[in-house]
């Protein structure tokens, strides 16, 4: 058992360690430093075990007095009450399970056939899919440190959050013509791309229906949890803020590329979705939850589904 030290930051004046049952017993007064982790040979705890007879503040307040964004903040504590920095397959196998869900799903969904029967199974399998990964991987963290709030930032939203999300949004979505301008600007040759990403040509009014449920509620809820919550949260765990956002923006936007046919689309799809996912990881850092994202992307996505209705129209 490491030596006593001075109590962590992050623990509140009154809270008490209390080793689990089934470690040896610390010395009397011991306190963990931040960061602790146990040695590998002490028997994991009992499930949903508190390390501290009360609670750290909840994520996003520091009532311990300090400042700065509310993300890393959140990060840190959640980090010092699991006793180390995450393991990377809470960020790994959702991207494995995103990856093999669309790289299996035509094969699962095409004798369905084509209409809204196909385009539900599709879209059931692959949210459930990964929601079931994300539940899988991010259970053991979210017992540790305390709940999927404090861990991944999933709370329940508040009336703040609309207007939050879209004025994120519609900051994002001037980014992201900027950056379709330069491009157009640097390569004349992308000039004639397609670069949507959302097909709604000849589809039936159940099946625009379905799908803006999916691209307006379901999509970014699942992907907020898995991209800032999830993938950002355990990189921030290992390396600062603007590796861990520029890491997972580049997969949440490289993952969005199949839904576009032409390269030159392509790469105007990937570096505006990768915009719009730095400016999602700011917003999460901001205000330490998912909510406002969500809310966020809701918007954003609103938006260009009601663009491309017009422009079939």
């Amino acid at each position: 058992m490491p030596q006593p030290s001075a109590r962590p930051p992050w623990v509140d004046a009154a809270a008490v360690f209390r080793a689990p049952p089934n470690w040896p017993a610390p010395p009397v007064g011991w306190e963990p430093p931040a960061f602790w982790a146990p040695p590998p040979w002490f028997p994991p705890p009992p499930p949903r075990w508190q390390f501290w007879d009360r609670p750290p503040p909840a994520l996003g307040e520091a009532s311990y007095g300090r400042r700065g964004w509310a993300l890393d903040d959140a990060v840190r504590d959640a980090r010092a009450r699991t006793g180390a920095a995450w393991g990377w397959r809470v960020a790994v196998w959702p991207v494995v399970a995103l990856a093999a869900v669309i790289l299996l799903g035509g094969l699962v969904v095409l004798p369905l056939g084509d209409g809204a029967v196909a385009a539900a199974a599709a879209t059931v399998l692959f949210y459930a899919v990964l929601v079931g990964v994300a539940v899988v991987v991010g259970r053991p963290i979210a017992a540790l440190a305390g709940g999927w709030v404090p861990a991944f930032g999933l709370g329940p939203p508040r009336w703040i959050d609309a207007p939050i999300g879209a004025a994120a949004a519609a900051v994002q979505f001037g980014a992201r013509i900027l950056v379709a301008i330069l491009l157009v600007a640097l390569i004349p040759a992308l000039r004639n791309a397609d670069a949507s990403n959302l097909d709604i040509k000849g589809l039936s009014g159940l099946e625009l229906a379905l799908t803006a449920v999916v691209v307006v509620i379901v999509a970014p809820v699942v992907e907020e949890i898995l991209f800032r919550g999830l993938i950002l949260r355990t990189a921030m765990t290992r390396m600062g803020f603007w590796p861990a956002a520029l890491g997972s923006s580049t997969v949440f936007a490289l993952f969005h590329a199949p839904a576009v046919d032409s390269v030159g689309g392509a790469a105007v799809l990937v570096s505006s979705i990768f915009v719009f996912s730095v400016g999602q990881c700011l917003l999460v850092r901001w205000q330490g939850r998912l909510a406002p994202a969500m809310a966020s992307h809701g918007v954003a996505n609103g938006v260009a589904l009601l663009l491309a209705v017009l422009i079939a129209s």
